[in-house]
């Protein structure tokens, strides 16, 4: 996380707001900026830097335990050095995009004069203004992401990769309107090349599940049977585990995660249990917030 992603988060409104229903008496030190705004992908001084994590991963091992980390495909922090060094590595927009979509695009200063720049974003909402959407049709980003991804298989056992489905071909093109080769199929066999037992997780949704399983991801995201234990339909939650148990191994079984409310705000008593026994007693991973 960098300052300038720090410095957004400090200046929404709607964002402090939200803040404040979290934590009644939220001050400035409190706002750090978002995990998903990545300024590097390194460890920050401030945590002791590689050697600390390296101590960290190998006393987890000794414990029987393995470490995962995040890793943010689709965009990066305003402030990331590539914003500077490699423009072309990011979306660029025109004056019109500027002008007919002001919560999509923003301008950035570069050392040859300003640019206008694509948030990164998903189909369904306005950019995320914190971040600059990376251009996957630039093979070198594409090589740049993946030696970014080969950095962090050293330090740990596996990724958790935020919002996995924004960089499949069919999505790109659907955002963006741009053709790309596909990244996820070529990344994983290259790090499993050098780490095979590195564990890929991929946070899915619209039912893209069963592709990213296909491009190499151990496990991914279930939020199918999430939202039909919500909704309290019999039906539908058990023609869910009739599929076949290959995709079920798969699949990342969860009742609260960083996007979802408190699953005891969402789920009655009585509900809550048994949502709990369906999910965390089905085949597949675990993941518990």
């Amino acid at each position: 996380m960098g300052d300038a992603g720090r410095t957004v988060s400090l200046s929404n409104r709607e964002w402090l707001e939200e803040y404040r229903l979290l934590l009644i008496d939220l001050s400035d030190d409190d706002v750090c900026g978002s995990c998903f705004a990545i300024k590097s992908y390194s460890v920050s001084d401030r945590m002791g830097g590689t050697s600390a994590m390296e101590r960290l991963r190998d006393r987890l091992h000794h414990r029987g335990l393995k470490l995962m980390l995040d890793f943010v495909p689709n965009h990066m922090a305003p402030d990331h050095a590539w914003v500077q060094t490699h423009p072309e590595f990011f979306v660029q927009g025109t004056e019109a995009l500027l002008a007919r979509e002001p919560q999509n695009y923003c301008r950035v200063p570069l050392s040859t004069g300003e640019a206008i720049f694509a948030y990164g974003r998903d189909p369904y909402f306005a950019g995320w203004l914190d971040t600059l959407q990376l251009n996957y049709g630039n093979p070198s980003l594409q090589a740049a992401m993946l030696g970014e991804l080969l950095n962090i298989a050293r330090l740990c056992d596996g990724v958790r990769c935020d919002m996995a489905m924004l960089v499949l071909p069919e999505i790109f093109q659907r955002v963006w309107g741009m053709a790309i080769d596909p990244f996820w199929q070529p990344a994983t066999q290259k790090v499993r090349h050098q780490h095979p037992d590195f564990v890929f997780m991929a946070e899915v949704y619209w039912d893209m599940e069963w592709t990213l399983q296909q491009c190499g991801f151990d496990y991914t995201y279930d939020k199918c049977l999430y939202d039909r234990l919500e909704e309290q339909h019999v039906v539908p939650v058990r023609e869910h585990f009739w599929a076949d148990l290959d995709y079920q191994t798969k699949s990342v079984r969860f009742l609260e995660n960083h996007d979802e409310p408190r699953a005891a705000r969402t789920f009655p008593s009585d509900l809550h249990r048994a949502a709990a026994i369906l999910t965390f007693l089905s085949p597949g991973l675990r993941f518990f917030h």
